[in-house]
């Protein structure tokens, strides 16, 4: 797995964050990546500000769409891109996957967003597990981690490892403190809760100088141990080798007892 961390870009740098995302995938490849994942909205960026500004910086979303299933199908390999896409008068936080024939297997829109991102995204509703060449991926975006039933939906629906295109925003006053707990606490208790590995791609720098990124991609294992891990700052590509396939879910629940939750 190659997690790909890259600069975070203003929105009216769009064209740049493709390129550089492009140029990011050529180099894990090169790495011998199989499963390469780009971080959340690596275009056109994440602060969208509204839904008609997103329309003006993203252009042809087939355009964008074709040149990641380009690079897929280029050097063979299993693509997670963070991006938008829109239905409608709908603007969705997705991450698309494509195979290693640059053919596009399935998507995920986010679920649980964040704060200010509402006002111009539409949540997800749907938890799907994608058969890749690779085996069955589960795909959550960013804040999702901190919602234990996404992940368990996906490890009950088979998946054998889950991504995670992320953006975290970070708190900390300098370079060497920067800090979010999803990658230090979330990410490995969620592979512990499921037994699952995680692989995890976030941005780093900063977005309209008020929103700041944590950068710290990170691989973890499906007994929560690091694999993989990069620093709060720079371009940045972590490669790690991860056991997939089914360990079984090591933490049994009771979901009939939980009928004021299920509504069951």
């Amino acid at each position: 797995i190659a997690c790909l961390q890259l600069r975070a870009h203003e929105l009216e740098d769009a064209a740049e964050a493709l390129d550089d995302a492009l140029a990011a995938i050529d180099l894990a490849a090169d790495e011998g990546a199989h499963l390469v994942v780009t971080p959340e909205m690596t275009f056109p960026a994440y602060l969208l500000r509204s839904k008609q500004a997103y329309r003006n910086a993203a252009g042809s979303e087939a355009q964008v769409l074709g040149a990641f299933a380009a690079r897929a199908k280029r050097h063979a390999i299993t693509l997670v891109v963070g991006l938008g896409t829109s239905e409608g008068d709908n603007v969705y936080n997705t991450a698309v996957v494509f195979d290693p024939e640059g053919n596009e297997l399935g998507r995920y829109r986010k679920s649980f967003l964040w704060q200010f991102d509402r006002k111009w995204f539409t949540a997800g509703e749907e938890y799907p597990v994608i058969e890749t060449p690779l085996g069955k991926i589960g795909i959550l975006i960013c804040a999702d981690t901190r919602v234990p039933e996404i992940a368990r939906a996906m490890a009950l629906n088979g998946a054998d490892l889950i991504v995670d295109p992320t953006a975290w925003v970070t708190a900390g006053r300098d370079a060497e403190t920067l800090y979010n707990p999803q990658t230090d606490y979330f990410l490995p208790v969620r592979a512990v809760e499921n037994g699952i590995p995680f692989a995890a791609a976030d941005k780093w720098g900063s977005e309209a100088g008020s929103i700041l990124y944590v950068g710290r991609s990170r691989v973890v294992g499906a007994d929560g141990s690091t694999r993989g891990e990069a620093g709060t700052e720079g371009d940045a590509c972590v490669v790690a080798d991860v056991e997939i396939g089914s360990r079984g879910l090591p933490l049994a629940r009771r979901p009939e007892l939980y009928r004021t939750l299920t509504g069951a």
